[in-house]
């Protein structure tokens, strides 16, 4: 039986276009088969129960660890950390996908990062248990995407996000900049003192803030909202060492705004001067002796004086309403 050269040709080209599709598909990370199915790199992982996180650059090493609920940065004086920060990161571990292979070959770790010398290592462990282990490589071409490696296999994944920079901070601190975390519906009141005047307002609900002190003023309506909102909302531009405590001013604070909450411990804020080169004024809780640098433009409102804040209602000056003439406006039991 005499073979068709053209059909014996048509099916050379369709199988050397496979071996062209499964080569490229190696090199761009589309999904290969025969994997355990799953699609997250550590299925199991629940985050509620991590309570070490350890980083491992060239450069640095972070450590963070859980105390009761609170995140704290070993590698920081055990200052806490930033729990966004750090749930950013758990999310990102528990969402590592184990769905798109770029390669099974370790020969190429180095190219995409993710040996031990050149990628970002992180470890969670719960309880004393390592839970998860992995290197995190370089940027995809595409500028989004990440190459990542577990520790325990010599293949890589492509993750459809940038993620390199939520397991390594460079510079940036995992300290918690946040001066406060409040919710504006537990706030009950605020006091704020300055220059020997004393302003209360007052939560009435529904952010409804009412000036109760001093006696006989305007309701305070947004400026209000603003006032307590600008302390839910207060993070710095940097902690400031100890040592510059002389510097801050808050031995004799310029201003005290005092913040009654509801089911939760009260909160003190203390208000210091200005850097001396500006950038920034020295505020402090007084619950405790950190201090922080935060912009001008965020405590500005505390600063003005009461009659900036707050408006006398003026002298009622309507005459009491005439009292009907007897029989006025009465019905008539016929009509």
């Amino acid at each position: 039986m005499r073979r068709n050269p053209l059909l014996l040709g048509g099916i050379l080209l369709v199988l050397l276009g496979i071996i062209v599709l499964l080569a490229r598909g190696e090199r761009s990370g589309t999904r290969v088969k025969g994997e355990s199915g799953a699609d997250f790199l550590y299925p199991d992982l629940d985050t509620s129960r991590v309570d070490r996180v350890e980083i491992r650059t060239a450069r640095a090493a972070v450590d963070l660890y859980r105390e009761g609920g609170l995140w704290k940065a070993a590698s920081e004086d055990s200052f806490p950390a930033d729990p966004e920060v750090v749930g950013k990161a758990l999310a990102a571990a528990k969402d590592l996908s184990a769905r798109e292979i770029v390669s099974r070959n370790p020969d190429k770790h180095e190219i995409f990062e993710v040996d031990s010398a050149s990628a970002v290592e992180v470890i969670l462990s719960a309880g004393g248990a390592p839970a998860a282990r992995f290197f995190v490589g370089k940027t995809g071409e595409d500028f989004r995407s990440t190459y990542v490696r577990d520790a325990s296999r010599p293949i890589v994944f492509r993750q459809m996000d940038p993620l390199r920079s939520i397991f390594d901070r460079g510079t940036r601190t995992w300290k918690d900049k946040a001066v406060f975390r409040l919710e504006e519906e537990k706030m009950v009141s605020l006091e704020i003192e300055k220059g020997g005047e004393t302003i209360r307002l007052e939560n009435r609900g529904e952010s409804d803030w009412a000036a109760t002190k001093p006696e006989g003023h305007r309701p305070i309506g947004a400026l209000g909202v603003a006032l307590a909102r600008g302390l839910t909302r207060l993070t710095c531009i940097e902690i400031v060492p100890a040592s510059d405590f002389p510097e801050t001013g808050l031995d004799a604070p310029e201003a005290i705004v005092r913040i009654e909450m509801q089911g939760e411990p009260d909160r003190t804020l203390l208000i210091g001067r200005e850097k001396a080169e500006g950038g920034g004024r020295y505020v402090k809780r007084a619950e405790d002796d950190v201090l922080f640098l935060v912009p001008e433009a965020r405590v500005a409102n505390y600063l003005r004086p009461a009659s900036d804040l707050i408006e006398p209602i003026p002298p009622d000056t309507l005459a009491a309403p005439e009292e009907k003439e007897e029989g006025a406006g009465e019905v008539s039991a016929d009509e």
